[in-house]
């Protein structure tokens, strides 16, 4: 008959009556709550979105967050942090002005500069703009140097300038930063046309009726006419006073003042006004006495109102909730600053800011105030979504048979283990109930067949054979080796006896990657011919060897896991007993060769092979001039032993190694092991370090 490659397992059903419902049942239970699995882990996938809210964009799925970490941690929406470069401009929530950053560094408890970390940009995630305070309000008024539609709205310009220092609270600790504000009303590239329409700089025309900023334009120009030299332009600089106990804002000396103005006298000549024009410098910064001695140009109330306006409008559209002076926050302040419009009208050629037309009680805006902002910007995020449906399906079904095949094998062990051991005659197929049965394992001898008989050999061997004949060149690695069923108790041995004939065990296993030899090994004093594929086992056998006895390469398990296969085993309980795989005893040999730091093969007195398995005898020697070993203190001695070796190599790399050794011939010469002396040479120090001249002699 035909032994083909493959082959095929022979059931019977379980005698058990519980079976077939536990299994309906718990296939039904099981698959509903592998799919739900499934669906929480898989049915998701995250995309990529831009969003200018990444809070409410994290917490929009409440229900993902609420499941288990471990089910959701890939498909949770996240999103990355903002980069503002120093330069770029923007505008917080409020939307009202459109801001500069100029600077980026951590404080060390110093003000604005005095710091480390500074930064090319600002790492931002939505936080809310804290402790924000405007440090000077600059304003630039410019008479004739404007376009022609600046200059028919008005023959006056001022650009108000606002910087503010502000800090946030980030991961990285406390992040503070310098904002710069320009204002104009009508800036220098606005068609005329447009002039109420445009966005940015121009907050005050758009939504005239609802914004309660709009009550704080108060550009007034002084009509310069009393036979005063014209001044071209200038500029104020406003910076709040040193005194901390002004902060009512009705107080003129809120703010001190420096300035200077160009003034021109004619035919090319100019002049310069400067605080020191009017006497001590510290004397005319402030502005009540440039207010008292209504100093020429003689704007400094409107210019003062004017900066103050400013210094509302941007610490309310920074958020600043708390700001104990505040024109847009104060009913007081704010009626008192717009108590008078008359000087607004003054020097205006055709345009006419000021109140809307409607009555502003007429408008329902809300109470004066306004809330925590944030910079407006946008974020790249991550959102889960759905996969669609037919992926969803396909990947859900895929994943609940693999978890389900999981745990029937898992069922199948429990059954087999705690049920079918107490009975074992329900481990044979019921038309091999009625077949006689043999208990017995008879060990393996070398010899001829007819030496036992051809049924002692289909006893001995029964179940271990491969599914092919002896002349193929496959391993007997594919079912578990002769020497591996002596070493594991014949409870768990896969005989004949529990095999009817020509019921099999195949292994298919993946190949590796074959390995090469090192170019100096120790010389062969006894070998046979032997075919290029046992050659081939033989050599990988013996690099193993080399590595494990080298003092240099042996680092450990690692040093010799790429020519072993990961489930691979090791048998040697008398002299390692600790070990269970090739690796473990690398390990320990390691720890050996600590000691005996010169430890090596002298020569291999046997090595050949068979198919898949090899057998090296060794000669190895070594002094024990290293490491303390066990308490003993290196004593220079010197010794020499053999030790033997049997290899099972499958797909080109080893599956198991048994070994034995003369230990006590090593440990005896070494002085690991002290005897008394002795005649005897199994005793005997001298005979144990000569053995062929002990013999020689006996």
């Amino acid at each position: 008959m035909h032994s083909s490659a493959f082959s095929y397992a022979i059931t019977r059903p379980y005698p058990y009556r519980f079976f077939t419902p536990v299994v309906i049942v718990g296939f039904v239970v099981f698959l509903a709550l592998f799919s739900f699995i499934n669906y929480v882990s898989t049915g998701y996938q995250l995309v990529v979105v831009q969003s200018s809210n990444p809070n409410s964009t994290v917490h929009e799925n409440p229900w993902m967050r609420h499941w288990p970490s471990f089910l959701t941690s890939n498909v949770q929406p996240t999103c990355q942090t903002a980069n503002l470069a120093i330069g770029s401009k923007w505008f917080t929530n409020q939307t009202a002005l459109t801001y500069t950053l100029t600077d980026v560094w951590q404080p060390d408890g110093g003000n604005a500069g005095a710091g480390y970390g500074v930064s090319p940009s600002l790492t931002y995630y939505s936080n809310v703009l804290e402790d924000c305070k405007v440090n000077s309000v600059e304003i630039d008024y410019n008479a004739l140097d404007r376009t022609a539609s600046q200059f028919a709205f008005s023959e006056w310009g001022a650009v108000v300038r606002t910087y503010a220092t502000c800090s946030i609270l980030g991961v990285n600790g406390t992040t503070s930063f310098n904002l710069t504000n320009e204002y104009d009303y009508v800036p220098s590239d606005i068609s005329f046309s447009h002039l109420y329409t445009f966005l940015g700089t121009n907050f005050l025309s758009r939504n005239r009726t609802s914004k309660s900023s709009l009550w704080m334009q108060t550009i007034r120009e002084n009509q310069t006419s009393y036979n005063e030299t014209g001044i071209r332009s200038g500029t104020l600089y406003f910076y709040p006073n040193d005194d901390v106990t002004i902060t009512n804002m009705t107080d003129p000396t809120f703010f001190e003042c420096d300035f200077r103005f160009i003034v021109d006298k004619g035919q090319g000549a100019f002049d310069f006004i400067t605080p020191r024009t009017y006497g001590d410098y510290r004397n005319y910064t402030s502005l009540s006495n440039l207010v008292a001695s209504q100093a020429y140009p003689n704007i400094w109330s409107e210019a003062d109102t004017l900066a103050k306006a400013a210094f509302s409008t941007v610490l309310t559209d920074l958020g600043q909730v708390n700001t104990p002076s505040n024109v847009l926050t104060d009913p007081g302040l704010l009626s008192y600053f717009t108590s008078n419009f008359s000087e607004a009208r003054h020097n205006i050629a055709n345009a006419y800011p000021g109140p809307a037309d409607r009555s502003y009680g007429t408008e329902d805006s809300g109470p004066l105030g306004t809330t925590p902002s944030v910079i407006s910007t946008k974020y790249l995020c991550q959102v889960p979504q759905r996969k669609p449906a037919g992926m969803l399906f396909w990947s859900i079904a895929v994943a609940d048979l693999v978890f389900l095949q999981a745990l029937w094998f898992l069922f199948r062990f429990v059954v087999d283990t705690f049920f079918l051991r107490r009975h074992p005659e329900r481990n044979f197929c019921e038309g091999c109930m009625e077949q006689p049965r043999t208990t017995l394992y008879r060990s393996a001898s070398p010899g001829p067949a007819d030496r036992y008989g051809k049924e002692d050999l289909e006893v001995e061997m029964g179940g271990l054979r491969p599914s092919a004949r002896s002349r193929d060149s496959r391993s007997l690695s594919r079912i578990r080796s002769v020497s591996q069923q002596r070493l594991i108790g014949p409870e768990s041995m896969d005989i004949g006896a529990h095999h009817p004939p020509g019921r099999y065990c195949n292994l298919t296993l993946p190949s590796t990657l074959s390995t090469t030899m090192p170019s100096e090994q120790p010389p062969t004093i006894m070998s046979t011919e032997q075919t290029q594929e046992e050659q081939k086992n033989i050599d990988i056998c013996k690099q193993y060897m080399s590595i494990a006895y080298s003092p240099q390469d042996n680092k450990g398990g690692s040093s010799v896991q790429h020519l072993c296969h990961s489930d691979s085993w090791f048998w040697s309980p008398s002299t390692f007993p600790g070990a269970q795989s090739p690796m473990d005893y690398a390990e320990s040999h390691s720890h050996v060769m600590a000691s005996v730091n010169d430890l090596h093969i002298v020569r291999y007195d046997q090595a050949w092979a068979k198919n898949g398995h090899v057998l090296l005898r060794y000669t190895a020697e070594g002094s024990f001039k290293g490491e303390p070993y066990q308490g003993i203190e290196p004593n220079g001695s010197h010794a020499r032993w053999s030790a033997a070796a049997i290899f099972e190599v499958e797909d080109g790399k080893i599956r198991s190694f048994t070994k034995d050794w003369d230990q006590k011939v090593m440990q005896i010469q070494l002085g690991w092991a002290p005897v008394k002396e002795s005649d005897n040479p199994r005793w005997n120090i001298g005979a144990l370090k000569n053995p062929e001249e002990a013999r020689k002699k006996n």
